[in-house]
């Protein structure tokens, strides 16, 4: 039986594209580490290989560097002028919403103020509408000349009160009011005055 033998010619051709093949790899390998800058191969090379390995362009690569470090600052500016902006609007509404606060603790206080007051009102109105009835009453005793002297050192206004509150007095007690006998000795020009207010100013008691 016959045993093919490879030539020797072919197995030298194998050889030789093997050791291309090494030779390419290195090559490639060299070629990347000197662009990215790891080492220079060029220290560890025959200068013949110059042409294979240029001498790298450090100053390109340092204006790529700056270049792409400019454009990082630029943003961070950027952002920072950002950030600015934002802050000043913040700072602004927290100054509006303290405004408001401020107002509206302002239009509380108000309210309260006045709440008070109305209340201070009411209860002076009260106090006066009770010393109105009990002279009312008291004036009602009395003799009707004594009561005129007695109403007229008062002003207009306190006479018509008093008048509107005998009135209702009688009115509650089913009798007949005394305040036509005192307009009558009143004198007439005030009590003509009196009688005129008295038409146009609504019951004291309302």
């Amino acid at each position: 039986m016959a045993i093919n033998r490879a030539k020797p010619s072919s197995t030298f051709v194998r050889i030789i594209m093997w050791l291309l093949l090494v030779v390419a790899a290195f090559l490639g390998v060299v070629l990347l580490v000197q662009q990215l800058r790891i080492m220079d191969m060029r220290k560890y090379i025959p200068n013949r290989l110059d042409v294979v390995l240029p001498p790298p362009n450090w100053e390109s690569m340092e204006i790529l560097d700056q270049d792409r470090l400019t454009r990082m600052m630029d943003a961070n500016d950027q952002r920072a002028e950002e950030l600015d902006v934002l802050s000043l609007q913040l700072a602004n509404d927290q100054m509006r919403l303290e405004e408001q606060r401020k107002q509206i603790e302002k239009e509380q206080v108000s309210v309260e103020e006045e709440k008070k007051r109305l209340n201070e009102g009411e209860k002076l109105y009260d106090k006066k509408k009770e010393t109105v009835v009990q002279t009312a009453r008291e004036l009602m005793q009395m003799d009707e000349n004594i009561a005129v002297q007695i109403l007229e050192k008062r002003d207009n206004q306190d006479i018509i009160w008093i008048m509107s509150v005998t009135d209702q007095l009688a009115q509650e007690d089913g009798m007949l009011s005394v305040v036509p006998v005192w307009l009558e000795l009143m004198d007439p020009t005030r009590a003509a005055e009196i009688q005129r207010e008295r038409d146009l100013i609504p019951d004291q008691l309302e």
